[in-house]
């Protein structure tokens, strides 16, 4: 499978003119033993087979069957948790087809979450260098997907103004869900600024934007909870956590809901329902596919052992966080577990301070916000009493 994505690679690098001599005349013998040695899984024979011809007769390679093959060999990797190999051939498929913007916003993702930040960037400004004027909805998740790796890299005037342009083509172009997503980001961006009112407005947006069954509701509802979290709202913060945990599809997502489950309720005192939650966050993360979302939910984990003063438990979790976020380049989780280790190592419980007060407006906003949340994963859900 390297064998052909050298191939794939020094045929892309080569000149057209000189591409008839890119291989040797017993490159597509060689290329052929491989596979016969390898013997790859089914899926894999069809898309090998292409760069074996395409070693044999270079100049008749079809750039539409290399497309092709690359994104079936990219397609197994993500179902085998290879997210290298599905990086590399899904850019080989991005250099195969330079105009296709939806493409480079892909590789600008996949490169974003493995931490090669300077690749993630590069491909997204490609994006929206092929995509303006011609495809909105690249043009507009390519400036979403620059702000969220800025908001990574602790650049937040960056990222708003990236998001806010985001957010204006999606509206001027009727994108209503990747508007949505735009909000999402702005609710983070502007309540960690202490802007709260704007904040729970971009929230509020965002749920309007999305429609009551976009798959990023539960998001949007976690994250809000995770924000009262923050602000140590706990009691406010378990209904939502709760919700989202009866409808989020994989362990990963699991093991983040019930690790702020368990921190709300460790914050609110509910001793044994965090035990509960707890048990539930590492159960999901060991059965969980790769890393995605596991820092985060070893991070919240951290935070409701130093609640409750379980230091070993703490300083286990907080280990697990930073070692996670520092194989993916997320510096705000890096930063976090770090004093999050050494609050563990002094036996001294991390003490929640509120570095915003809200005001009795955006209060106000939290109650109704919660109620709305709730009620678009819980169909009928009763009104909650929050603090």
């Amino acid at each position: 499978m390297y064998g052909a994505l050298r191939d794939i690679e020094t045929w892309l690098d080569a000149p057209e003119e000189l591409r008839a001599t890119v291989f040797s005349r017993e490159a597509s013998g060689r290329r052929e033993e491989q596979v016969r040695v390898v013997r790859p899984v089914e899926e894999l024979w069809v898309p090998l087979a292409v760069f074996t011809e395409l070693a044999a007769d270079p100049v008749r390679a079809e750039p539409a069957r290399l497309v092709h093959a690359c994104r079936r060999i990219a397609a197994w990797a993500d179902t085998n948790e290879a997210p290298g190999t599905r990086l590399a051939f899904v850019q080989a498929a991005a250099r195969l087809r330079p105009r296709d913007a939806s493409f480079a916003v892909e590789v600008g993702r996949l490169a974003r979450e493995l931490g090669q930040h300077a690749r993630s960037e590069s491909w997204f400004r490609h994006a929206v260098r092929v995509s303006r004027g011609s495809d909105w909805p690249s043009y507009a998740w390519a400036y979403i997907g620059l702000g969220v790796l800025y908001i990574r890299t602790g650049n937040r005037p960056g990222a708003e103004a990236l998001l806010g342009r985001a957010l204006r083509t999606a509206r001027r172009r009727r994108l209503g869900p990747i508007a949505g997503t735009a909000h999402h980001h702005l609710f983070h961006l502007t309540t960690e600024a202490g802007r709260l009112r704007e904040g729970y407005e971009h929230a509020r947006a965002a749920l309007e934007a999305y429609g009551a069954d976009h798959t990023q509701i539960p998001a949007l509802v976690h994250d809000v909870g995770r924000y009262w979290l923050h602000l140590g709202e706990h009691e406010r913060a378990v209904p939502l956590f709760e919700s989202v945990l009866g409808v989020v599809p994989t362990a990963n997502d699991r093991a983040l809901a019930a690790g702020n489950l368990a921190r709300a309720l460790a914050g609110a005192g509910l001793r044994e329902r965090y035990e509960a939650a707890r048990a539930m966050a590492v159960e999901n993360a060991g059965r969980a596919q790769g890393t995605y979302r596991l820092a985060h939910a070893y991070e919240a984990l951290a935070h409701a052992d130093l609640s409750v003063g379980e230091w070993a438990r703490a300083e286990r979790s907080a280990g697990v966080a930073l070692e996670l976020a520092s194989a993916t380049g997320d510096v705000e989780v890096q930063l976090i577990a770090e004093a999050q280790v050494t609050a563990a190592r002094s036996a001294k419980a991390e003490t929640v301070s509120r570095t915003v007060k809200e005001p009795p407006a955006a209060v106000r906003q939290a109650r109704l916000l919660a109620n709305d949340l709730v009620r678009v994963i819980v169909p009928g859900a009763l009104s909650l009493s929050l603090g």
